[in-house]
C-alpha cells in the first residue's frame, strides 16, 4: 500500500536506520508526530504520546512483563496516534498503515510487527482489551483520567473537538466526558491502584460542569 506523504522520499521515518530499540524506534515517530502534526492537535499531540509511553513503561515494570513485551508496548505507545496526522478517521488503522513498512527496516519479525499493530488497534475506545500489554496500553492510554492534571487535559480534548468540529459547544463536551469517565474502566492491578480513586474525584468535578 502506498505511503502517501510518508513515501519513501520524504518520510523521515523512513530514513532512519539501525538496531531497533525503544529509544530508536520511538524517535522516528516523534520526529514525525513533530513536523506533521496540525496545531489544532492540541491532545492528540506529541506530549500525549510521550507521556503513553511513560506510562506503559511505569504499569508493565509494576505488571511484571518480559523485556521483549516492554519493547513491544513502547513501540505500540509510541506510533498509536501517528493516524491523527490527517484528519484523524479510522486513526488506529491509520496509524498501523504507515507503521508496518517502517518498523521493517527495524528488523522485527513478522510476527512481531503484528503483535504492534494489534495493539496499536486495541487503543479503539470501543474494544475491550484481550491480553495483559493490550490492558497496559489501554490504562496508559487514559491514564490522564485518574490524574491531577485531568483538567488541563480535558480542557486539551475539548478544544480540539471543537477545533475539528466534533463539537459545537462547550456543554456538549462536558457531557460527553461524564458519560465516558462513567463507563470508563482501569484493568491492570497498578492502574487501578494508582489511579481510580483521583478518576472518581475527577468524576465528581466533570459533574459540576454539566449544564
Amino acid at each position: 500500500m502506498a505511503l502517501g506523504k510518508f513515501g519513501m522520499s520524504k518520510n523521515p521515518l523512513l530514513l532512519k536506520k539501525g538496531k531497533l530499540n525503544p529509544v530508536n524506534a520511538g524517535q522516528c515517530a516523534i520526529s514525525v508526530l513533530t513536523q506533521q502534526l496540525e496545531k489544532e492537535r492540541y491532545y492528540h499531540c506529541v506530549e500525549h504520546t510521550l507521556n503513553v509511553v511513560e506510562s506503559v513503561t511505569r504499569i508493565g515494570k509494576a505488571e511484571g512483563i518480559s523485556n521483549e513485551e516492554m519493547l513491544l508496548l513502547r513501540i505500540a505507545a509510541y506510533y498509536h496516534d501517528l493516524g491523527y496526522i490527517g484528519n484523524g478517521e479510522n486513526h488506529e488503522k491509520v496509524s498501523c498503515t504507515y507503521t508496518q513498512p517502517t518498523l521493517r527496516l527495524f528488523d522485527l519479525s513478522d510476527n512481531q510487527i503484528e503483535k504492534i499493530c494489534d495493539l496499536i488497534m486495541s487503543t479503539h475506545m470501543m474494544q475491550a482489551p484481550r491480553n495483559i500489554l493490550e490492558c497496559i496500553l489501554s490504562d496508559a492510554d487514559t491514564d490522564y483520567l485518574g490524574r491531577k492534571d485531568f483538567v488541563v487535559w480535558s480542557r486539551r480534548l475539548m478544544n480540539e473537538w471543537m477545533a475539528y468540529s466534533t463539537i459545537s459547544r462547550k456543554e456538549e463536551f462536558y457531557i460527553k466526558q461524564v458519560q465516558f469517565l462513567q463507563k470508563h474502566k482501569y484493568y491492570t492491578r497498578t492502574a487501578i491502584q494508582t489511579r481510580e480513586l483521583v478518576k472518581q474525584q475527577n468524576l465528581n468535578y466533570a459533574k459540576t460542569l454539566l449544564p
